[in-house]
Parts: structure tokens; sequence; C-alpha cells
């Protein structure tokens, strides 16, 4: 069995010496960390040079120079690696010691029952401030987000809850993935959840926090916290997001419509606001 981490790094020197040396005291044996630096002028990469030299089971990867963009940088990841399970990892969080273990036993239980699917486990966060002071013990509970309610492909092509740095996945849906690698793709996390559940696979939620998840000026996406009214749809920005959404949903399955996304975003708030305050 190979387990492979999959870190795409970009200036990254402020906080990765704290998140390789979380990844270095996993409890599952021996996991394969695979780093790929997308184009950082800082001192990643003489960071990640000197842990390489010291660890064996930091792995180098050797790429043209340029900025891909984190989605791309971590699909290029999983089409380079072979392993037989994958998890994404960013460069500024830290992971708690046992998250390898727990997601993999999750992904093992749902492989034995779905047995040849594509399978995907995520699990909640820790927010926390730069210097890790905890913000909010639950990323869920912070973001207002029901994963409960996000079960079915459209409903979550609309509302993801899927957050990159929890995630672990198997080689089949690593594989699925990259048949689909050329479509539009706006994150990469909540891509592949979908890619899942189109391919008739499991992606399950674990209410359990793995990570330090570190909020600070330099976030790709970051937590925000709830407010039902910074999230309606009438609001430019929130359309921008759904309609990106929507780009991302249809290339995996071209019959979506507009129409049932937008019913299943409302869909999902009323049910969230009927669960929070009924």
């Amino acid at each position: 069995m190979k387990v492979a981490v999959l870190l795409s790094t970009y200036n990254s020197g402020a906080h990765l010496k704290e998140q390789l040396n979380s990844l270095l005291s996993q409890t599952l044996g021996e996991v394969l960390i695979y780093v790929r630096d997308d184009g950082s002028t800082d001192n990643t990469v003489p960071l990640i040079n000197d842990y390489a030299d010291e660890h064996s089971q930091i792995i180098r990867l050797e790429e043209e120079k340029g900025n891909l963009g984190s989605a791309q940088s971590f699909i290029r990841l999983i089409s380079v690696v072979d392993a037989d399970y994958y998890l994404f990892c960013d460069h500024d969080d830290v992971w708690f010691e046992g998250k390898v273990a727990l997601s993999l036993e999750a992904a093992k239980t749902l492989e034995a029952v779905y047995v040849g699917k594509p399978v995907l486990v995520a699990t909640d966060l820790v927010v926390v401030d730069e210097n890790l002071s905890v913000i909010s013990d639950s990323f869920a509970k912070y973001s207002g987000i029901r994963p409960d309610l996000l079960t079915d492909f459209t409903s979550l092509a609309a509302t993801n809850f899927v957050t990159g740095c929890t995630v672990l996945f198997n080689r089949r849906l690593r594989d699925e993935a990259l048949k689909r690698a050329s479509g539009h793709v706006e994150m990469h996390d909540h891509w592949l959840a979908l890619v899942a559940l189109a391919c008739g696979g499991q992606v399950r939620y674990l209410p359990v926090p793995t990570v330090y998840y570190r909020q600070h000026d330099g976030n790709v996406i970051g937590a925000k916290p709830k407010r039902f009214l910074g999230s309606l749809l009438t609001l430019p920005e929130s359309w921008r997001v759904l309609m990106g959404y929507y780009e991302q949903a249809k290339a995996i399955n071209p019959s979506l419509s507009k129409f049932s996304l937008i019913r299943a975003k409302i869909s999902y708030r009323i049910k969230y606001v009927l669960c929070k305050y009924l």
C-alpha cells in the first residue's frame, strides 16, 4: 500500500517548516510526501531541498519553471504520482498526528462496501490565525456549512463543503478525475468530489478536525464566517462564484442546467435555516 501526500508550494517560506514537521510526524508508518513548487521566488525551494536531503520520504518533483496556480498544480501532482491513496496538502497549515490514519481507515471502510468505486473522505478543520491561535474549533460551524445536506451531485455542485487540505481519495478516483482534467476546474477539491459522485462513487464527511487551518493574508480561499445576507445570490460576487461552480459541474455532467443548480442552492439555504431554527 502506497500513500502519497501531494504538497504544492508557492512562496511558502513563512510557514512551510511547521507543515513539513507535521507531515513527518504522521502516525501511519512511512507516508511519502511529493512536493511540487509552483514558481516560488522566496526561500521555499532551498528549504524543501534541505528537508528532502535529510528525510528520504520527501520527494522533490523537478518541474518546468512557471506558475500553474493552485488547482492545476495539484492536478499536475496527481498526474505524475503513482499511489494507492492520495492526500492534498496546503503549505501553510499544520496536520494533526493521526490525520492520515483516520482518513485512510474511513476510506477503506467505504471501499469494503462500495467495491471498485471512487472514494473520497473529507474532514472538519480547526480555524486558527497566523500564530495558530484558535479562531473556531470547527470550520463547518464557523462557515455555516451542513455537509449532511449536500449529499447528491447537484447540491454539492452548488455548495461545496470539501476542503482540499482534509481530503484522502483512492486510486480509482484519481484515474477517473484525470480522464476529465481537460475540462473546467474551478478548484481541485470541489472538482474531485464532483467526479466521485458523477462516477457512482462516495464522498464521506467526518465531523472530526484533522488540520489547523491557518488564516493569513496569502490564503487562496480561506475561512469566512457565515453571514447569511452576504451570500444571497443577488450579490455580484456570490453570483460569479456560483457560475464558476456551474461551469465546473457542467464539464463533468453536461446535462446539468443553470436552473437546477440555482434551485439546489436555494433549497440548501432553506433546509439550512429550517435545521438551525426549528
